[in-house]
């Protein structure tokens, strides 16, 4: 299930990437408006506003996103954190994985963590594999054997 997993990622991003080079226009230019964008309906336009965030205003804005905005727009900005491996990320994270009341965002964290590769990453998932969300539980299992790739 893991590998499929993936592979959904992969193409979700993919197909976000393509949309978003077509939305990407018509987006706002401010955090603000962009973190709203994030929150919309549209998968292409969700990751277009996340990928501008990312351009313009960089793991500032990303950081700001994932405290300030809603659901999507907190998956969308942790999704995107996982490339920066320092600890205001980290820090950042981490609570959103163990108690956003978004499941998906939680997800997002999680697997985030998974990729920054960090101890305390680690610490703070295997916290959360006993957690009564089974998509919860898959992405911490998920997110732990990314780890231990890592590590070997």
């Amino acid at each position: 299930m893991g590998y499929r997993n993936r592979l959904l990622k992969i193409a979700i991003i993919v197909v976000g990437m393509v949309v978003s080079i077509a939305c990407y226009g018509d987006l706002p230019s401010d955090l603000h408006g962009l973190t709203a964008a994030m929150e919309s309906s549209d998968m292409g336009v969700q990751a277009a506003a996340a990928e501008r965030i990312d351009r313009q205003f960089g793991k500032t804005g990303l950081l700001t996103a994932l405290r300030d905005g809603g659901p999507g727009a907190r998956a969308q900005a942790a999704r995107r954190l996982s490339r920066f491996k320092d600890l205001e990320v980290l820090q950042a994270l981490i609570p959103v994985a163990q108690r956003d009341a978004n499941r998906q965002a939680r997800y997002a964290a999680i697997s985030a963590l998974g990729l920054i590769g960090d101890r305390q990453a680690r610490d703070a998932l295997i916290g959360m594999k006993q957690d009564s969300d089974p998509l919860v539980r898959e992405g911490v299992q998920d997110a732990l054997r990314q780890l231990d790739r890592a590590a070997k």
